[in-house]
């Protein structure tokens, strides 16, 4: 029986170290991909570059207007995009003062009378 207890401790050891391992290589495998992903992406417009080079001027020319033209969309996107924010925030800040108006109108109603004291009347005489 004694030499049983032996081998599941040997046997959970191993099974930790692989764990350990493996977490080891998933983050290799992470930062290596990050990597490669930065890498891809500056390749790809170098090879995007050479490729422009070898098309005819009339086409290279429509690329560079088609590029063109796509930033002036994203610029316009995001100036559309600027624009909704700062009118959905206006509407947001007039909303709340409205709001918070009725409520003081609905207190002011809803609060019990004040009193008020009687003025005393002088008899001319």
């Amino acid at each position: 029986m004694a030499t049983r207890k032996k081998a599941t401790t040997r046997k959970k050891a191993t099974t930790r170290k692989k764990a350990a391992t493996r977490k080891k290589t998933k983050a290799r495998k992470k930062s290596a991909s990050r990597k490669k992903g930065r890498r891809s992406r500056a390749s790809m417009n170098d090879v995007i570059g050479r490729i422009e080079k070898e098309l005819p001027p009339n086409l290279r020319r429509l690329v560079r207007q088609l590029q063109r033209r796509i930033a002036d969309l994203e610029k316009q996107v995001e100036k559309a995009r600027a624009d909704r924010e700062r009118r959905w925030e206006k509407q947001q800040r007039q909303v709340r003062n409205d709001l918070a108006k009725l409520l003081r109108r609905l207190e002011k109603a809803v609060a019990p009378p004040k009193r008020t004291a009687k003025k005393k009347t002088t008899k001319k005489k």
